[in-house]
């Protein structure tokens, strides 16, 4: 693996552009092949002096990159009106000796963002940093999905409030015990009380610490949490049904009030379609075959749903003069 050192130091008032103009990089670098990392430094006596140290699978990489048109696109983002300081300005190749068998040598150090990205993401991947006080500074997605928290609630809380207290007593004797890395088993509890044991290793520095690991195994709890979360899913789809049964059965009784009005209607329409025996001096007719004879008028009023109630004007008129 190759590292190349650039310095520069910034010779007019443009430091703060320069540092913002790295900030903001286009990024075209990191597709090209050979390439792993960057990071950008200032000199802590001089904050002009600025180093760039990318890291490279092979010079040759770093060459045809810095030769290419991408390399020279990517400082557009540099202030205008620059001006740099010569005699400042030096590059530098570092060519690292891998140590056989060792992670080094393994290659595993060559790949920091993939692996940074892989720990981001995973769900199955718990990492987390706190300060000495273990007030929590960053989290994975894969510590707030193991704890069924949201960002916001686990940003800036205590590392040690999710802990058993025998976790908690053995986390703390470990960052006082002065080895900087080990590795130890913690039990973490969510805010439903669901415990979770998490195998990590921790890196111990002067103001912080963090933890990397997975789930060794989720516990009865955790399946019983996921039991509870379908029941209750299932208890809202039931009570789902079963109004959408009651609107059902409501539907299906207004139906069948209609039916029954249709039926009736049809009944009394076919009722006074009938051919009934009329009389031709009195006009009643004969309603039955027991020789029942009613009026017209009454036959109408008792068999017709088709009849309004009310007076013709001479009626009207003659029970007018009756009433008064």
């Amino acid at each position: 693996m190759t590292v190349a050192i650039s310095r520069f130091r910034v010779a007019n008032q443009k430091r703060p552009e320069v540092e913002q103009a790295f900030v903001a990089r286009p990024r075209l670098v990191d597709r090209v092949p050979g390439f792993i990392s960057l990071e950008v430094f200032t000199h802590s006596a001089d904050p002009a002096t600025f180093y760039l140290l990318t890291r490279w699978t092979d010079i040759g990489s770093f060459r045809r990159w810095h030769s290419s048109p991408a390399h020279h696109m990517s400082h557009e983002g540099m202030p205008k009106g620059l001006k740099l300081d010569p005699s400042q300005t030096e590059l530098l190749f570092l060519e690292r000796i891998d140590e056989s068998g060792s992670a080094i040598g393994c290659g595993v150090l060559d790949w920091p963002e993939m692996i940074a990205g892989f720990i981001a993401q995973n769900p199955g991947v718990c990492y987390v940093v706190a300060d000495r006080s273990g007030t929590i500074q960053a989290a994975s997605a894969g510590f707030f999905s193991a704890l069924r928290m949201l960002n916001e609630d686990v940003i800036g809380a205590s590392l040690f409030s999710f802990l058993t207290e025998g976790s908690r007593a053995a986390l703390l004797a470990l960052i006082e015990s002065g080895d900087r890395q080990t590795h130890t088993t913690l039990t973490f509890y969510s805010p439903s009380g669901t415990p979770l044991n998490v195998e990590c290793g921790l890196d111990v520095q002067p103001l912080s610490f963090a933890l990397v690991g997975c789930v060794r195994d989720m516990g009865t709890g955790t399946y019983m949490e996921m039991l509870e979360d379908l029941n209750n899913r299932l208890a809202v789809e039931t009570r789902e049904k079963a109004r959408q049964a009651k609107e059902l059965e409501q539907v299906n009784r207004k139906l069948k009030e209609a039916l029954d009005e249709l039926d009736s209607m049809y009944w009394h329409l076919r009722k006074i379609q009938e051919v009934l025996p009329i009389c031709l001096e009195c006009g009643k007719v004969k309603t039955d075959e027991e020789g029942t004879w009613q009026t017209l008028i009454e036959y109408l009023k008792a068999n017709s749903r088709f009849l309004s109630h009310g007076y013709c004007p001479d009626c009207y008129e003659r029970k007018f003069d009756e009433t008064t």
